[in-house]
């Protein structure tokens, strides 16, 4: 028995210190979009999501071999919106600072179709009062089966106060999502979400968010992310 729990104990303790965390399509990210980093060999991230327009949202992500990152998220509706796509994604970090992935929209009912996007990253990494994840991430992509939907969003990350504490924030004029009625997330003027990411340990964290904040149909979002170096160093 002390063994076992030596290596749960452990696998935390491992567990990446890159304070991204498993954004509505699963990737490693802000609060929507995407961040390049990936984290280590091994590394596992949950998280739970709720959001008060009625959806709950389970993420989850894995990094199979460095540089490699595989996720996935599903909105689950509670007031009634009807089946939602599962959303997944795959992002490849080819070089420190730049990754190129793909979000997909699976289809779960008969009157959805699958979406895919695709987007080019790059991300410059800061240091502030000894932290290096301060981040801002700038991308550009296509979203298939759109018309000549051309996409671009920004992610900040930066550190306020105390290590433990950052602002997070995103913009995109596009939505994560496109199938289904989405009322947190209207790309009429582009959507904007802004928030906090409190981290008190390397395997935990919390997010509060206000979520299209453009838009009279904003909402917020609290969630909380777990991180687990199920294999390898977990971290860079």
């Amino acid at each position: 028995m002390k063994r076992i729990l030596a290596v749960i104990t452990a696998a935390f303790i491992t567990a990446g210190a890159s304070y991204g965390a498993p954004t509505y399509t699963g990737a490693e990210g802000y609060i929507t979009m995407p961040r390049v980093d990936v984290a280590g060999a091994g590394r596992f991230g949950l998280s739970l999501k709720y959001t008060f327009d009625g959806f709950i949202t389970p993420a989850i992500n894995i990094v199979p071999f460095n540089g490699l990152e595989i996720g996935a998220g599903w909105d689950l509706s509670a007031n009634n919106y009807g089946m939602t796509p599962v959303m997944a994604n795959v992002k490849l970090q080819f070089v420190k600072e730049a990754a190129i992935g793909f979000m997909m929209e699976i289809p779960t009912a008969n009157y959805q179709t699958f979406h895919g996007t695709i987007y080019l990253a790059w991300e410059q990494l800061f240091s502030a009062s000894g932290v290096s994840d301060d981040s801002a991430t700038f991308a550009i992509g296509y979203t298939f089966d759109r018309g000549s939907d051309i996409n671009v969003f920004i992610g900040i990350q930066k550190s306020l106060f105390i290590p433990q504490l950052y602002l997070v924030a995103d913009f995109s004029n596009f939505p994560y999502r496109f199938n289904g009625s989405l009322p947190h997330a209207s790309d009429n003027r582009g959507v904007l979400n802004l928030g906090l990411r409190i981290v008190p340990l390397k395997w935990l964290s919390f997010d509060i968010a206000g979520l299209d904040l453009f838009d009279g149909n904003r909402s917020m979002m609290i969630g909380v992310n777990l991180y687990v170096s199920l294999w390898g160093g977990g971290s860079k």
